[in-house]
């Protein structure tokens, strides 16, 4: 019985081999698109959402007041984790970790630069991170091991077992391998190939503990019952109670340390950082984004901010995200946690033998330390990495959408041509010429692609609004790209219908019309 179906249908396909061809192609192609859309809406709103109590998880985000704006931000002062701890009800877990960095691991064998982070015990408590070696929470627990990830412990070990095994951080810290556990999904908002303990984190960061220093994020796991409301009441109390009492005894004293600044930026008035005056370490740039943000009436040079007395202006440029306006810029000098050096190559053609050269400089004052560098386009384009993934994605979307789109012009023109073939044939044998005839189909033909067009363009421009509003730079809806998808769906209609009513006015009209 079955093998009959399947003969069956292979002859159906076999009498009817384009008709099969539309209806198999355009249900495959359909039933693709939805699947991959399915697949990118599931990994989408899937974050975080692997973490078995990932309703109850919450990043502390912090407000500030500045020049009558407030601005939120993740960062925040690292005594507030302990502070959570012991004067807010209904926090079962609270957790601080650094920001993440390139560190350098060191085996006996082998030196490479991965991502870690610090984090305190509780994160593998707090978070879904399974373990496939030791107990992550104990290698936090002790200050003198590392976590590692399956891919960062065989980047280091290979194939042997790396639990136990020691690894020196930075050249200046052994640090035995106390945990493994599976790499960290693509959907999640923290992302590393180590992790690492936190108390290093405060001794390499004397400023760590300050209040007035924003340093680390601040993860905070409810108790069940604990309500989000409650518990934002309590922290506002306790938060804005230290920062009143710290803030009136804060007196600003930053490091003095000397370094070029403006990397090749140009000044529109003021001076750059100097050697010659000793005063520069309580001196800062700022860009013209932050002249209009706070309103500064001329002079400007000599303006305090933040403590700081303003001795240049910089010309505004793209630092932050390419898509959104230019943010407020300060700049002033220091020495701690400075963890890169900007380097301006000469443009004479000599890009290589200049990094070699600095390669061998580098190499010759920390040879314990691999020489990496990056061009500031590397770092530019990586600003769009999702974005170009999300532009692939929406490309094929698009791609199969019009394909199939064109199927249906095919079977649509297909169908209008079967179903007047006899008229033609008659209006053949009449005397129509083949002008005539074409144009009769094409009218027909283009009557539902223009409505489709009147009824799509209005819908397509209020949803692309909103979109495009999203950045502060974008391109406008222009007209033309509406007529040009216009005119590009009338041209693949006209096409179609033309191929079809061809094939149809070359029929002997005696064959159509030997049964009527």
């Amino acid at each position: 019985m079955l093998k009959s179906y399947f003969t069956i249908a292979l002859r159906v396909f076999l009498h009817n081999k384009v008709t099969s061809f539309i209806n198999i192609g355009g249900l495959t192609l359909g039933l693709t698109t939805g699947i991959v859309i399915c697949l990118f809406m599931v990994y989408a709103f899937g974050f975080n959402t692997f973490h078995a109590n990932y309703k109850a998880i919450h990043l502390v985000e912090m407000n500030q007041d500045f020049a009558g704006t407030t601005y939120t931000g993740g960062l925040t002062p690292s005594p507030l984790g302990p502070a959570l701890r012991s004067e807010v009800p209904g926090v079962k877990y609270v957790v601080r970790s650094g920001r993440e960095s390139e560190t350098l691991t060191r085996n006996e064998e082998k030196a490479i630069y991965q991502k870690s982070i610090y984090a305190e015990p509780d994160l593998f408590r707090m978070m879904t991170f399974p373990a496939v070696q030791g107990d992550p929470v104990a290698a936090l627990g002790d200050g003198g091991s590392v976590v590692l990830t399956q891919t960062a412990a065989q980047r280091l070990f290979g194939s042997r077992p790396a639990l136990g095994k020691t690894i020196v951080l930075n050249n200046i810290y052994p640090l035995k391998v106390g945990a493994v556990i599976r790499d960290v999904p693509r959907n999640s908002s923290i992302e590393f190939d180590l992790v690492l303990p936190y108390a290093l984190f405060e001794k390499d960061n004397e400023l760590a503990n300050h209040w007035e220093k924003r340093y680390v994020s601040t993860w905070v796991q409810l108790a069940p019952g604990a309500r989000l409301e409650t518990v934002n009441r309590e922290m506002t109390l306790i938060i804005g109670t230290i920062f009143g009492y710290r803030q009136i005894n804060y007196v600003a004293d930053r490091p003095l340390g000397y370094e070029t600044a403006t990397a090749g930026l140009s000044l529109v008035e003021g001076r750059d950082f100097s050697p010659a005056f000793g005063t520069d370490s309580s001196a800062c740039l700022i860009n013209q984004a932050a002249v209009r943000k706070m309103n500064l009436k001329e002079p400007v040079l000599g303006a305090r901010i933040y403590g700081k007395t303003v001795i240049g202006v910089l010309r505004d440029f793209v630092y932050n995200s390419p898509g959104k306006a230019i943010e407020p810029l300060i700049v002033w000098l220091g020495k701690v946690d400075l963890g890169h050096f900007l380097i301006r190559l000469a443009n004479d053609g000599q890009c290589k033998v200049h990094l070699d050269q600095i390669g061998k400089t580098a190499k010759s004052l920390n040879p314990g330390y691999p020489f990496a560098f990056r061009f500031v386009n590397d770092e530019h384009q990586d600003q769009f990495k999702k974005d170009f993934g999300v532009m692939q994605l929406g490309g094929i979307f698009a791609f199969m959408a019009i394909l199939i789109s064109c199927l249906g012009l095919y079977g649509l023109a297909s169908f209008l041509v079967e179903q007047r073939t006899r008229e033609i044939s008659i209006r053949k044998v009449l005397g129509a010429s083949g002008r005539d005839l074409w144009l009769s189909l094409c009218s027909e033909m283009l009557k539902p692609v223009v409505l489709g067009f009147v009824v799509a363009s209005p819908l397509t421009a209020l949803a692309m609004y909103p979109l495009l509003s999203t950045a502060d730079y974008h391109i406008p809806l222009s007209w033309w790209v509406f007529a040009l998808a216009g005119a590009g769906t009338v041209l693949i209609a006209l096409a179609t219908v033309s191929y079809h009513g061809l094939r149809a006015t070359r029929v002997n009209p005696a064959r159509t019309l030997q049964n009527e």
